[in-house]
């Protein structure tokens, strides 16, 4: 016979009277003796497999996660720097942990110059103009009169074909192609000169008007340089470095290293901004054949947080065990009576005390290696 404690007695109180409740609502219960079983209820399994104080055996996982601190830096960054000459610092635009697009303006100034060389330069471009228009007159009068010798010596010599008219014809021929070539010659070197000068001007009004720093990328501000404003820029300082909000790491090197593999999912609590993300390890010890060290992780999602103190909060939680696709039930659903493991079982609409072998376990989670199957039901404590 059976040797009950006095709480599995209230237990098997408690549940008797719960089935003599449902046999009264659902007019199952029956009297006479050679009626056969019936069924005390069929649970009805919820979304999660679990209804009520029922739950149902099923395939799952189990697993025990270790969590340890993490940091977040960014992999990749550019310092931007101010290459403009005789730049006068107006204002620094941005600050650090700023986020930034492409084009935003990150620092403008004031471009010193002499006005005297915009002058200048503007009226050695005006007199290559008016030199160009004069003499392309004279070469265009020289092709001119070479086209009217020739014409003239043709008439000539279909009228009266003679040899010294032959010879003046050639001589006149070829005089005209050398006025047409010193014309186009004439064109496209002073053309030539006139366009270089044009675009001298525009650089030199480029530059004077070019008086912002632009961001190159999408980025996250890091730190940012102390330049006073009014002051004249060297050309190469520093106005800031940007991150790429795109290349960001996780680095730990606390002591769950040692549990943590190669392109291995983590997870990564961020409290200061109350969200969880996932990603993936790429450098961990493992690699090297060691236990311990840097553990690098990629988030597989921007992290909207930046390089600073704060980032000391970072949480990362990995498994240190896991197994996937086996029989699992809620630890609650399973007893412990003189290190023996049993769950009671709903079969045939009855109760039955049924022992079982458990595997693995977590906080909530039991793994099952033996005495259910998948699609049965037991009672949860």
């Amino acid at each position: 016979m059976w040797s009950l404690s006095n709480s599995n007695i209230r237990r098997m109180t408690r549940i008797v009277l719960v089935c003599l409740l449902l046999l009264s609502f659902t007019g199952c219960y029956r009297q006479d003796n050679d009626a056969a079983d019936v069924p005390l209820w069929t649970p009805a399994p919820s979304d999660n497999g679990v209804g009520g104080n029922i739950a149902e055996v099923s395939y799952g996982s189990v697993s025990r996660t270790v969590s340890g601190e993490g940091r977040l830096t960014y992999s990749t960054w550019e310092d931007i720097t101010c290459d403009l000459a005789n730049a006068r610092l107006v204002s620094i635009n941005v600050k650090r942990g700023d986020t930034v697009k492409k084009g935003d303006i990150i620092a403008e100034f004031t471009i010193e110059h002499n006005q005297s060389d915009l002058v200048s330069m503007v009226s050695e471009l005006e007199i290559l103009e008016k030199q160009f228009r004069t003499n392309l007159s004279s070469y265009q009068s020289m092709v001119d009169a070479a086209k009217a010798s020739v014409n003239s010596l043709k008439e000539q010599y279909a009228a009266s074909p003679t040899d010294k008219l032959k010879t003046q014809l050639a001589k006149a021929e070829i005089n005209l192609k050398k006025a047409q070539a010193s014309l186009e010659f004439f064109e496209y070197d002073s053309l030539r000169m006139i366009e270089r000068q044009k675009k001298a001007i525009e650089k030199y009004e480029e530059r004077i008007s070019n008086n912002k720093i632009l961001a190159p990328f999408d980025g996250i501000v890091g730190s940012v340089e102390y330049l006073p404003v009014g002051n004249i820029v060297k050309p190469g300082s520093a106005i800031c470095s940007l991150y790429y909000r795109d290349k960001v790491w996780i680095t730990t090197n606390s002591d769950i290293s040692n549990v943590m593999r190669y392109n291995s999912p983590v997870t990564i609590e961020v409290s200061v901004i109350n969200k969880k993300y996932t990603g993936r390890v790429i450098t961990a010890p493992d690699l090297f054949g060691q236990t311990t060290g840097r553990v690098v992780i990629i988030p597989d999602e921007d992290i909207d947080i930046y390089p600073g103190d704060r980032l000391k909060r970072i949480t990362v939680k990995a498994d240190r065990f896991r197994l996937d696709n086996v029989l699992v039930l809620p630890s609650r659903a399973v007893q412990n009576e003189e290190g023996k493991r049993y769950v009671y079982l709903f079969e045939d609409g009855i109760m039955k005390k049924r022992y079982v072998t458990v595997g693995m376990s977590s906080l909530d989670t039991v793994q099952i290696l033996d005495g259910l199957t998948a699609g049965q039901y037991v009672a949860v404590d």
